[in-house]
């Protein structure tokens, strides 16, 4: 029997929203258990250990579910972290669950992580399928959506690195319940160990979208918040680090174009080309790398700095008129 499954065609680059928490989940793998207990009553036995996600049934077939790990109890457990409808995985879960109980001979558990009511009940029911004369499959994942009160019991002073998922679950939200989520979830921040509460803080700003970054820059960067709470002060550190650093890069920039700007000056001088007030001042303005590469390409044969700041339409039209010319006879 040959099986094929195919990546479906125009498939959307993974988002930030998508690829975060994957990572999360992978570098810390008791966060799935915890969520697993936490909205779905049981926690794996033994250790969640993340394996390759590449499964074959037989080859060519491949289907990459987002994450694969083995345990003691269930023996393999499949995540997909679903944001959108996607009418593929009806066949590309059932073939992944195939080869899983095929490799191992018992059934696992196929965990379906989302944000979207809608997401969660198409998801309960994409992969049963019926044939024209009755036969059915009937594959139904364990769902977790993460919507109205379970992200409240997200936000457990007993679970704090869960806050993450709260986060993530409202990033696109407006109004005051999404930001009163995220003052939850970046006050717990400060009750996890170290080394995942680094990872969260990177985590919670890379998911969140506008306006709640900016809310978050807010009550991070807020003078008026006496006494300062320390999830306000990490924040505000991470934001003042990550300016300082997109300002290095901007300073490293500006100085390849101010380098460039006062290379084309020089050329311009060199070979007795007079610019006018404007015209420097155009070149002093120019910001554009690109630009100021075709601008000192052109002032190396131009007759005029007109002709280098301008599109060379007299040049193209002085170039057509020599053409033109007839050649002397010899």
């Amino acid at each position: 029997m040959r099986v094929v499954v195919e990546l479906p065609s125009g498939a959307l680059m993974p988002s930030p929203a998508h690829e975060v928490p994957l990572q999360l989940l992978h570098d810390h793998p008791a966060l799935l258990a915890t969520l697993l207990e936490k909205l779905g009553g049981r926690a794996p036995e033994g250790v969640l250990e993340p394996v390759n996600a590449n499964l074959r049934f037989a080859d060519p077939a491949e289907v990459r579910p987002d994450l694969v790990f083995r345990a003691e109890r269930p023996p393999w457990l499949l995540l997909e972290l679903q944001n959108r409808i996607d009418p593929d995985k009806a066949r590309r879960w059932i073939v992944a669950a195939a080869i899983q109980l095929d490799a191992t001979g018992v059934m696992g558990e196929i965990v379906i992580l989302t944000s979207s009511r809608r997401v969660a009940a198409w998801a309960h029911e994409v992969a049963h399928v019926r044939g024209d004369f009755g036969s059915r499959f009937e594959l139904t994942p364990l769902v977790l959506p993460i919507v109205g009160k379970a992200i409240d019991a997200l936000l457990d002073e007993a679970h704090p690195e869960l806050a993450f998922f709260a986060a993530w679950a409202v990033r696109g939200r407006r109004g005051s319940r999404a930001r009163r989520i995220v003052d939850r979830a970046v006050e717990l921040t400060e009750r996890m160990p170290d080394a995942l509460r680094d990872a969260a803080v990177r985590a919670i700003v890379a998911v969140l979208k506008e306006p709640l970054l900016e809310y978050l820059k807010a009550i991070a960067m807020n003078p008026d918040q006496l006494p300062e709470s320390r999830a306000a002060r990490r924040f505000r550190q991470f934001f003042e680090d990550r300016g300082k650093a997109e300002g290095k890069l901007e300073g490293k920039i500006e100085g390849v174009v101010e380098g460039k700007r006062a290379a084309l000056l020089t050329l311009l001088d060199a070979r007795e080309l007079s610019a006018s007030d404007n015209e420097r001042a155009m070149i002093n303005a120019c910001a554009d790398d690109a630009l100021l590469d075709q601008w000192i390409v052109r002032a190396a044969t131009a007759s005029a700095v007109a002709d280098v700041l301008n599109q060379p339409a007299r040049v193209r039209s002085k170039a057509r008129h020599v053409a033109r010319k007839p050649t002397r006879a010899r």
